[in-house]
């Protein structure tokens, strides 16, 4: 009302407040919060730029906050840049300055001026800071931007981005993918998971190229699920793309919703995309058949069985024929079938099964008609109880698989109570679980057809199992009720039994047309039932309110009137001590949702019991009745546990100073606070330290500090335990902890030192770390720098409040002239983390030269400081070389658990894209350095990534000269060593086989230069080192891939020329070394042929000109047949003609070890 009054005042004397409004504003000075509010609306409306700049000076959180919603002053700078960024933002908070950058982001006009305002916030602040005005820039400056991002970019900078412009975001997320999949390393770190939402609005806006993006790079995108409308745009305009690749858009759209765009014949192309390769497949993978049952799940069953007919013969070229595929078709896939097929195979099948529950369940596939007098039959003969609950159990599935027949359904139902009525319990629960699960054929069943029904539940309360099934005969009576409903049956009764039988369960019919005919029935005759006490008859009067609630809440449109009654009852139950608390809350949380309720109910229960919620419901609609009752309201609140639930309302109050209700809750605190416990009677243990809370809400800075002055801490240490010194300790947290809601915190500063001591720091550090980021820069920087001579403990919460709130230079300049001379190990941690953390956060040559000169002063105590530092993925490229090499020289030439910890670190953070980015002599120095190691197996990785990634050929020559000189040193002095106790007796051996393995498969990937010359000179050198019988198996492997790498694997040729090169591999060195280089020979053969070698047998069979040939083609053949059923035909007729006795031999071994996991 005070607002609108002001409103109305303000229109009707608009011309004479614009003519005096300078007048006005000078003499407005306002004494409490609501006339601050008023003040700022005139300045406002007549838009006095120079009043805001006043705010902005002030300290006033309250008033800053308010004037951040004159949206005109922040469509333009009338400063330049430099003096916005360097003079007035440093006159600001942090929190402020984040606001204020985030309003100049949201409505400045001049994109020029945001972009010179970006380039010197990044210089002032940095890159992070800079990011946050980007969205009032040009399009083209916010592309070059983010292109050129040195670091991740939040998701909280990049959702304004898109609302601004989305084209621009949707370019970088493209271009970020292209570059994942093109493995560059910068992007290699991006995590995309936490862009969900962004691609979510991607896929909204721009389905087509979302489309496009996702079905290249799928395995990139983050885990998410499209909504319906996504899915919707998506599925109508690109059904072709999404059957084509079905597969991948199943992580991100939903199936459902997927068919229900599509017409029955793209429904039908969709499956027959989805089928496996094979028929063998087919058959083999049923946990497939639930995915191509779901797509045509919503049509009806005869259609869903004839599409998947067809697209069988559509995908193997074959009819669907039971009797063909009669071994492999399982109970999974015959309900997928048309039921003819389903009855001819299941008859074919059951003569061969003998047990008596696999036999029932095949039958429970069969329709009912056929299926239950066979059942019948065998329920009759068996003994075994728990087979016969199965068969039972098989009848009512026939029933349920066949559409719920009605007959077979009542036949089924009075088997049981006629045949099985005396028998045991486990039938009933039988019975009764599967009609719990046939709620269609319950509802469609006829009101006078329920007999048998009946019987069975009769049967149920004869053998006292009510208990045991309550919840089964729930379902089922409240099914019979719907259907007494539907056919107009007097429910009266029905209704009344219902009530009694289920313990008062008010739901009935919930989700139909007919709760609101139960509900208005239990509303009139709640009042008539009797209960056994009161205590069960206010829990389910309670639970009639709450389910009458929910009803209401849904249908808002025809709702059922509140009986007054039932309102007091409720009004009471609040009211009511004795009544638990949680049961209260409940009874709140539904009458919050609907205003009428709310109104009565809040008004009705106030002062008699009070919730947060409550009190501030009154306040902003009687707040004459939180005065009338102000020492009840201040009782709940100061005695309340968990005071924090209260502060919206204690801010909120601090503009009702008209009514006098700040005034009187601080009288009351500061009485509350300052007299005895034995006088302050009805307020208990929390209510002085609440009411310290309560004062540094509703006072002045000044007045605060003077209440708590006599409260601060004398000594470091606490006094030694007592009920007084308990109170008081308790007291001083609680100032330690509301010095944050501080009105003005920087008049609070000085105070916060006497705190920040000995036992009581624990207490001070939130309000510490809150109140740092509240005051101004150019106040909080000098003082952090003053209070940094102080304990370790508090230093640290010091140190990181300066890293947070000063310029970027600044800070990098503190931390490492701190280093220098700190000594404290934790610390120093610390300090070194900050250093990292800072480079990181701007990735320059500036802060780069400052994270050196911090990382130069390592000692070796600080050997937890490096455990960050070896994950290159954050670095870019441009200062990975600086950043290994400082790294190295860290862990090189300092202190002995720096080395022993890391030098391998080092090594095993160089991958191929990072040793491109090393100088050739920080390379051979490594190399160098890890032929002195006793131990190479460690090293191999980076000795193979230095020969065989080399950036051009001389200096490829150059890098393997090196190598082997140092090589042939190892050679020389330790080829022959042994040692019986080592894992690997012949060490160096063992290692030297390892690189050469190594250096081969890395060959064989993508590099720059052809590795044949290489592998050819290290051949050379193995052969002018070591006898060649020592290292028969690394030659053979060097061979090969020389071979492999200077011919083309995808060649339609290459399996025939590495055959005939296999050949003359085994005739030149089976007449030294015997058949045994056979063996060897298919040992080291690479994983890029492994797919090959089947194909490398036949040809070396159909065109050998040795024995050798022959065993070498035996020893490449699995003898798994799993597929390519033609090949291994040919293969074993060969050898069943084969004469070879050598080859005979051999083939009968492998002949017999021969098996086939193929069934179709």
């Amino acid at each position: 009302d005070v607002f609108k009054k002001f409103c109305l005042y303000v229109d009707a004397n608009k011309n004479v407040i614009s003519s005096e409004i300078e007048y006005i504003l000078n003499a407005f000075n306002p004494e409490d919060k609501l006339q601050k509010i008023f003040r700022l609306k005139l300045i406002d409306k007549w838009q006095r730029e120079s009043e805001i700049v006043r705010i902005f000076e002030d300290e006033d959180i309250f008033y800053f906050t308010q004037a951040l919603k004159c949206k005109w002053y922040f469509t333009s700078v009338e400063v330049n840049s430099s003096e916005l960024v360097n003079e007035i933002l440093p006159n600001l908070s942090y929190s402020m300055r984040v606001k204020v950058i985030k309003q100049y982001s949201k409505f400045l006009k001049d994109r020029n001026r945001a972009e010179e305002i970006y380039n010197c916030l990044k210089q002032r602040y940095g890159t992070q800071c800079a990011l946050t005005i980007l969205p009032a820039c040009s399009p083209e400056f916010v592309s070059t931007i983010l292109h050129n991002a040195l670091i991740n970019l939040k998701p909280v900078i990049i959702m304004p981005l898109f609302r601004c412009y989305p084209d621009v975001i949707v370019d970088l997320f493209c271009f970020i993918l292209e570059c994942k999949a093109a493995e560059k390393r910068v992007y290699s770190c991006f995590n995309l998971d936490k862009y969900a939402k962004v691609f979510a609005l991607i896929a909204s806006k721009y389905p087509q190229r979302f489309l496009d993006t996702y079905v290249k790079y799928s395995r990139y995108f983050p885990y998410m699920k499209l909504g319906n409308r996504a899915t919707k745009k998506i599925v109508k305009t690109n059904a072709a793309t999404i059957i084509k690749n079905y597969r991948i858009f199943t992580n991100i759209l939903k199936v459902k919703c997927i068919v229900r765009c599509m017409s029955p014949s793209q429904i039908e192309e969709l499956q027959a995309a989805c089928f496996p390769e094979t028929v063998a497949l087919f058959f083999k993978q049923f946990w497939n058949l639930d995915q191509l049952e779901n797509l045509t799940s919503h049509l009806k069953e005869d259609q869903r069985q004839q599409i998947l007919l067809k697209n069988f013969k559509k995908c193997y070229g074959k009819e669907f024929n039971v009797d063909v595929f009669n071994e492999v078709i399982d109970l999974t896939l015959i309900l997928s079938i048309p039921t003819e097929m389903r009855i001819k195979w299941i008859q074919n099948k059951l003569p061969s099964v003998d047990n008596d529950s696999m036999k029932g369940e095949y039958m429970s596939y069969l329709p009912p008609e056929i299926a239950l007098p066979k059942l019948k039959e065998m329920i009759g003969r068996q003994t075994e109880i728990n087979v016969r609950a199965y068969l039972v159990k098989c009848m009512m599935h026939s029933v349920k698989r066949y559409k719920n027949s009605l007959n077979s359904l009542l036949d089924c139902i009075t088997f049981v109570v006629r045949r099985l009525r005396n028998d045991n319990q486990l039938i009933r629960d039988r019975v009764l679980n599967e009609l719990h699960d046939m709620k269609a054929a319950l509802l469609s069943l006829p009101s006078e057809q329920w007999m048998p029904l009946d019987e069975l539940i009769d049967l149920v309360k004869i053998n006292d199992e009510i208990f045991n099934f309550k919840y089964y005969l729930r379902d089922i009576l409240a099914m019979k009720i719907q259907r007494y409903f539907a056919e107009g049956v007097p429910m009266e009764d029905h209704l009344k039994n219902y009530l009694f039988a289920n313990n008062y369960d008010f739901g009935l019919c919930q989700g139909t047309p007919y709760q609101k005919n139960c509900m208005e029935f239990f509303l009139s005759i709640f009042q008539t039932i009797s209960f056994t006490n009161d205590e069960e008859k206010q829990e389910h009067q309670e639970s009639l309110f709450i389910t009458l609630c929910d009803y209401n809440l849904k249908h808002k449109n025809d709702p059922i009137k509140y009986p007054v009654r039932l309102l007091s009852f409720v009004e009471q139950l609040l009211i009511s001590k004795e009544y638990p608390s949680w049961n209260k809350k409940s009874i709140i949380n539904v009458v919050r949702k609907q205003a009428y309720l709310k109104s009565r109910i809040y008004n009705n229960v106030f002062p008699y019991y009070m919730e947060p919620e409550i009190v501030t419901y009154i306040l902003h609609n009687e707040p004459n009745k939180i005065g009338e009752h102000k020492e009840a309201v201040m009782k709940e609140i100061l005695n309340f546990y968990t005071l924090n639930e209260y502060t919206s309302f204690l801010k909120k109050i601090t503009l009702y100073s008209k009514f006098g209700l700040p005034q009187a809750l601080k009288n009351l605190c500061l009485w509350v606070l300052q007299t005895d416990d034995e006088e302050t009677k009805g307020y208990e243990l929390p209510s002085k330290p609440n009411a310290v809370t309560v004062l540094s809400i509703l006072m002045l800075p000044g007045e605060f500090i003077a209440t708590i002055k006599p409260y601060k801490p004398i000594k470091e240490q606490l006094e030694r335990y007592s009920d007084e010194n308990q109170i008081k300790y308790n007291i001083q947290k609680a100032i330690a902890s509301s010095l944050k809601h501080v009105s003005t915190p920087s008049e609070i500063l000085y105070f916060i030192k006497t705190f920040a001591v000995g036992d009581y720091l624990k207490s001070i550090v939130g309000s510490l770390n809150s109140i740092c980021l509240k005051v101004p820069e150019k106040k909080i920087l000098p003082l952090l720098i003053q209070w940094l001579d102080c304990p370790v403990s508090l230093r640290k919460h010091f140190i990181r409040a300066y890293y947070k709130v000063a310029p970027v230079a600044d800070a990098g300049k503190l931390i490492v002239s701190l280093l220098q001379k700190e000594k404290n190990v934790s610390l120093r941690l610390v300090l070194l983390k900050h250093v990292y953390k800072y480079f990181l956060a701007e990735p320059s040559e500036e802060c780069f030269a400052v994270f050196k000169a911090g990382y130069s002063l390592l000692k070796s105590e600080d050997v937890a400081a490096m455990d960050d530092l070896f994950d290159l993925r954050l670095i870019p490229d441009l200062f990975v070389a600086p950043f290994i090499k400082l790294l190295w020289e860290a862990v090189e030439l300092k202190e002995g658990p720096l080395v022993a910890r890391n030098k391998k670190e080092v090594i095993d953070m160089i991958n191929a894209d990072i040793l491109s980015l090393l100088s050739e002599e920080f390379c051979d120095r490594l190399i160098k350095q890890i032929f002195l190691n006793q131990s190479l197996t460690e090293f191999t990785r980076f000795i193979t990534l230095y020969l065989v990634h080399a950036p051009d050929e001389m200096t490829q020559s150059a890098r393997l000269e090196k190598a082997s000189f140092h090589l042939r040193i190892v050679i020389e002095k330790r080829w022959n060593e042994f040692n019986l106790n080592r894992h690997s007796v012949f060490e160096t051996r063992d290692a030297i086989f390892g690189l050469m393995e190594c250096i081969c498969s890395e060959s064989l990937q993508k590099t720059q230069l052809n590795a044949s010359s290489l592998l050819k000179r290290l051949e050379l050198f193995v052969l002018s080192q070591i006898p060649a019988a020592d290292v028969l198996d690394m030659l053979l492997l060097l061979k090969i891939t020389i071979f492999i790498s200077k011919n083309d694997i995808e060649n339609d040729t290459f399996i025939t020329e590495l055959a005939k090169f296999c050949e003359e591999l085994l005739i030149e060195n089976c007449k030294t070394y015997g058949d045994q280089v056979i063996t060897t020979l298919v040992s080291q053969l690479p994983y890029c042929l492994h797919k090959s070698k089947l194909q490398l047998a036949k040809v070396l069979l159909s065109s050998h000109s040795s024995y050798q040939s022959l065993l070498m083609a035996l020893e490449l053949i699995g003898t798994d047949i799993n597929h390519d059923l033609p090949t291994y035909k040919d293969i074993i007729e060969f050898l069943l003609e084969c004469s070879h006795p050598y080859v005979k031999a051999a083939a009968g071994r492998f002949l017999r070890r021969l098996n086939s996991s193929v069934h179709v």
